[in-house]
């Protein structure tokens, strides 16, 4: 999608909900200079889808 200071400000509609990965690519791999890994960039993606359905149910 994008840089962060690019998609903040983005006219998105209300009901659109977006959840920064940190430095993830599009397959959740960040740079090994982050100090972020796969493994938690994929763990918060499940939190967040998890938190997502909750409220749905």
């Amino acid at each position: 999608m994008g840089r962060f200071e690019e998609v903040r400000d983005y006219d998105l509609a209300p009901a659109v909900q977006l959840a920064w990965i940190p430095d993830g690519d599009h397959s959740f791999k960040p740079r090994q200079r982050s100090g972020h890994s796969v493994s938690t960039n994929l763990q918060l993606a499940v939190e967040k889808v998890d938190d997502f359905l909750c409220k749905l149910l």
